[in-house]
């Protein structure tokens, strides 16, 4: 329930996006990448990029491999994978 993905959260996020502005999320958590799969799909979102591997994929745009916060760069430091969902609102 305190996810920033759980359903009260995507509702809250359609009061404040325009309208079919994306959600990003960046991870290495895969309990949290899969939670959010689940409430795409439970919540009739679209997913427009699915990206279960950011550094091994060739579909990754250099934003997403080039700006990395200090907890990305400890996780790949650890050989974490980053995860990488862009979604719309349903």
């Amino acid at each position: 329930r305190k996810r920033l993905t759980y359903t009260r959260f995507l509702e809250i996020y359609k009061t404040i996006l325009v309208e079919q502005g994306p959600i990003h999320l960046k991870t290495d958590s895969t309990p949290l990448y899969e939670f959010t799969l689940e409430m795409i799909e439970e919540n009739n979102c679209q997913v427009q990029q699915n990206i279960p591997n950011v550094y091994k994929s060739e579909e990754a745009d250099t934003l997403l491999t080039e700006v990395q916060t200090t907890y990305e760069k400890m996780h790949l430091e650890d050989n974490r994978i980053i995860k990488y969902l862009r979604f719309t609102l349903g």
